[in-house]
C-alpha cells in the first residue's frame, strides 16, 4: 500500500523556458503542494514584506528537490537550495516562473482522460 510520504516525496522533472535560450531544469514535487499551502502562498504573492517574501522562499525549497542552476559559467557550483540565497540572490521573476511551473503541474483537470 503507498504511504502519503511516498506519494509527497515523488518528483518529477520539468522545464522552465526563461527566454533567450535559457532553460532551467527543475525536479518539483508536485504532490507536497497541499491546497491549503498553495492559498497561503497566493496570500504571500499579494504581500509585501521580508516575512512574507522568506515564506514563499521557504515554500519554494519544499517543493523544488533539485535544479541544474548555477551560479556561472565559469562556477558550475549548483545554487543551493536555501531560502537564504533563494530570497537574496534568485531574481524575483524567475522565482515567479518557478510558481507559475508549480501552479500548471499541479492542476488536474478530471475531464482529461488519463494517458
Amino acid at each position: 500500500m503507498p504511504s502519503l510520504q511516498k506519494v509527497k516525496e515523488l518528483t518529477k522533472q520539468y522545464e522552465v523556458d526563461l527566454g533567450d535560450d535559457i532553460i532551467v531544469k527543475v525536479s518539483l514535487r508536485p504532490n507536497s503542494i497541499t491546497p491549503s499551502r498553495m492559498a497561503e502562498i497566493e496570500d504571500v504573492k499579494s504581500g509585501n514584506n521580508q516575512e512574507a517574501v522568506l515564506e514563499l522562499c521557504n515554500f519554494l525549497c519544499e517543493v523544488i528537490a533539485d535544479w541544474d542552476l548555477t551560479w556561472s559559467d565559469a562556477n558550475q557550483d549548483k545554487v543551493p537550495l536555501q531560502p537564504d540565497i533563494l530570497k537574496d540572490q534568485i531574481p524575483f521573476p524567475f522565482l515567479m516562473q518557478l510558481l507559475m511551473k508549480m501552479a500548471e503541474v499541479s492542476q488536474v483537470d478530471p475531464t482529461k482522460p488519463k494517458p
